[in-house]
This record gives structure tokens, sequence and C-alpha cells, in this order.
């Protein structure tokens, strides 16, 4: 088992104490950030860049597909006659060029050309689209959904699916996330995508299938499940399974159908009047949590492993300065900003990838005056740690100083800790865990003594 790591809690004196309360804390969330664990406050990672812009970063178009589809460039990469192509932002070492590794996921954006169809393919990972631009049609056996911008499609392991780009003249853009659940180790080359009957389906692109032929039946009950967290007990055979769509699963949500919320452990300043999580007119930005945990998601697409939902800042707004223990990458989809890690400032836009490891303090500003700042988000752990966004969320830095209002609200902490250089920089990434209560008390019991 992983070694926790050590905290100490939170001390405020009894004027800290009336200045959280007129900044809009309430009693019980002062208690509570009195008696829980404080996160490290920790210092820049040499060596570790923390953003990227899309066009960084080369097209490519996979090399196992036919040139009618992909191309005829090299290897993997994307010319002129790719009918489609994808950037690979995020993922394991030696396969992805931007220098974001990760061993749980996957991340990029992809693009189909107008009028094209990418035809009916599965694979062993889970697989969640957001659409950016453009409509669309995205197939699952004898489903179909009619896709435009702000839907999310899931597709889950071994499912059959494929998309097609209406448009005679637009593109059709999307972000897309690939995961597994339970422990099993991402190795996205190996189990990537494969096509589904090639000499039917995959001829050309005037005859490129949009589902298996045969369609299989619908999997009903316990055999709905088959798949969902051992998915790579099969992934070494030469075909994969292809197996019927699942009963009592849902595929696609629209973002608009998510109820925004505001954190309630921040400021009602910030978060707004609105009982418990939810958002009001007051908020000055919000959060559509669209994949996570069973407990904490209202959209029905539930994961162990990941947590994904986009985020709202209203002109002007700040986030104040905070951190959680838990990895966590923003791509922005809307407006301009600046985004903070101890001093580290980086101007963002749309197209922008900002990657937060674990305990980094790190704060945002919407700095227009007048449009609003969206961003969408991805969390997670790496390692054997297990993701308890619930439990573990974001928690404020220094809410005397930087919490107290609008206005004096700072985006880093103050002083800022000394950068972390070698082996120092490393501190946290694979092993977060936070202690429990007993070892908590053992902890300061040794500090004390």
């Amino acid at each position: 088992m992983d070694k926790a790591t050590s905290h100490i809690k939170a001390e405020f004196s009894e004027n800290d104490r009336k200045i959280l309360l007129a900044s809009g804390f309430s009693e019980a969330q002062i208690m509570k950030m009195c008696s829980q664990p404080a996160y490290p406050i920790i210092g820049s990672r040499e060596g570790y860049f923390d953003k990227i812009a899309e066009t960084d970063i080369p097209k490519s178009a996979t090399a196992s597909y036919p040139s009618w589809f992909r191309g005829t460039g090299p290897n993997s990469s994307y010319n002129d006659d790719s009918t489609y192509w994808y950037r690979w932002v995020m993922g394991p070492k030696g396969m992805v060029q931007s220098g974001l590794i990760s061993n749980k996921i996957a991340v990029g954006t992809g693009i189909l050309k107008p009028n094209t169809i990418y035809p009916v393919h599965n694979h062993v990972p889970w697989e969640l689209y957001f659409v950016l631009e453009g409509k669309g049609i995205l197939v699952k056996n004898d489903r179909r959904y009619d896709i435009a911008p702000g839907d999310f499609i899931i597709t889950r392991p071994y499912d059959p699916h494929a998309i097609k780009n209406i448009s005679k003249t637009k593109r059709l853009k999307l972000f897309w996330i690939v995961w597994l659940e339970e422990e099993a180790k991402l190795d996205i080359m190996s189990m990537g995508a494969r096509p589904i009957n090639p000499e039917k389906c995959w001829k050309d692109q005037g005859n490129a299938g949009l589902f298996p032929i045969p369609i299989p039946p619908v999997l009903s009950g316990k055999d709905a499940d088959r798949y969902l967290y051992d998915a790579t007990t099969v992934a070494d055979k030469s075909m994969y399974p292809v197996i019927g769509s699942r009963e009592g699963y849902l595929d696609k949500i629209t973002e608009t159908d998510i109820p925004k919320s505001a954190a309630e452990n921040y400021p009602t300043w910030f978060r707004g009047t609105g009982p418990n999580n939810s958002y009001n007119d007051d908020s000055t930005y919000w959060y559509q949590w669209v994949v996570g945990p069973r407990e904490s998601v209202q959209s029905g697409l539930v994961s162990n492993e990941i947590a994904v939902g986009t985020g709202g800042f209203k002109p002007k707004a700040k986030y104040p300065v905070h951190n959680h223990p838990y990895w966590e990458l923003y791509f922005v989809l809307k407006g301009e900003g600046v985004f903070v890690k101890n001093d580290r400032r980086y101007d963002i836009m749309p197209g922008d990838f900002i990657i937060v490891r674990p305990y980094d303090p790190h704060g945002l500003k919407n700095t227009s005056k007048k449009k609003p700042l969206k961003i969408l988000w991805i969390c997670w752990q790496e390692g054997n740690v297990k993701l308890d966004i619930t439990h573990t969320g974001g928690q404020p830095i220094n809410p005397v100083k930087c919490w107290r209002d609008r206005e004096s609200a700072c985006l880093s902490p103050p002083p800022i800790p000394p950068p972390l250089i070698g082996k120092d920089a490393d501190k946290y990434l694979h092993n977060p865990r936070i202690s429990t209560s007993d070892e908590q008390d053992s902890i300061i019991a040794e500090l004390q003594s």
C-alpha cells in the first residue's frame, strides 16, 4: 500500500475566523478547514512544463487504416489526402510528442473533413467525445445519434461505433479522452482501434459502413456489463469481440442537460448564495460535471477513474489560488484569461491546454470585461491511487488573505514557495494519498512533541 503523505491541519486565530465569516465562509466550512488535513503547498516543478497550444502538436492519421481514409503520408503522418486527422496531446511516454505524459489517460482533438465517414470500428479502452464544431451522426450498432457542439458521447470497451460528418462544407471537430477502468494500465498502441468488417465497411468512402454486418444482438442484464472492468482480458486476440448495444447504459448527453454547480466549500462572494452546491445568479463561476463517481454526477456517465466536465467564469472573475491531490487538465473552449502557478503566469485562449499536477498551487482569471471564459476539465490519478474527487476536492490556499473578497483575491500563494528541482520535482506525482484521521492525529502528536 502507498505510504500516506504527511499533512498538518490549518489553524485560524479568532480574528482570522471573523475575516473568513465576513468573506462568506460558513462556520461549518471554517470548522472543516480546521479539522481536515491541509494540503502541502509546493513550489513550481523545474523540468516540467505547464501549457501547450493545440496548434503546436502535429496532425496524425492512423497508419493501419487504408489510404483512402488516412491519406498517403508516411507512417502516421497527415497529408492533404487524409479525410481525417487527430492531434494527440496527452498519453503514454514514447507515444506523444507534446511532453504531457500519462499512463492512465490519452487526450486529444480530431477532425473529420466535410461529408466524411469514419467507418465502424471498436477498441479496448473507454472513450468520451465532446463535440467542438460542426454537426454529424454517431452510430453504435442500431443506435443513431445526431451530434452537435455541446454533446458528449461515450463508447465503452468493444462498442462498435462510427461517425459521419453530415456537412458538405464544414468540418466536424471533436475533443476525445481515452482511458481504462479499474487498475488496467493504458496501452493504447496495442489496444487501439481496429476496423470491423473491413472487406465490406472499409472498402472505400462511398461504401463506408456505419454499423457491423450483421448487427449483433443486444446485451441485457449482467451481459450488458461485459468487458467494462476487465477489458484487457481479450485484448490480445487477433479480432476484438463485436458486441451488441448495452441495455440500461446511456450513450449521449448534452451539456445543457446537466445542472450548473458551484462548490459549497467556497465563500459566497465567489460561489454565490445558492443552497448546497447549486449555482445561482450571484455565482462568479460554475461547473457542469459530466463524468465521474456515481455519488457525484447526475448525468449517468459513471467512471471510477476520471472526472470530466466544463466550467465557466463570468467577465473579470477570479478563481483564487487553491490546490488538490489529483492531476487536472484544462482545455480552453472560449474567451481569454490568465492562468497562474506560483510564479509562472500564462496567457490562455481557445485551443490552449494547461496541466496541473498534484498539489500545484494555481489560480485563474478571466481578463475580459464582457465575455465569459469557458474551459473543459479532466481530473484523474496516476499510479495505483484511486481518484476520490468527491472527498478530496480543491482547497483554498491562505483563505484569510487570498479568498477574502473579489478585489483582493490572489492567484498565487503568499509567499511563493521555492521551486522543486531534481528528484523533488517528482514529489507527490504518483503518491498523493491523503493520510487518514488516525494517521493525521499521529502526525500532529509527533509534530507537537
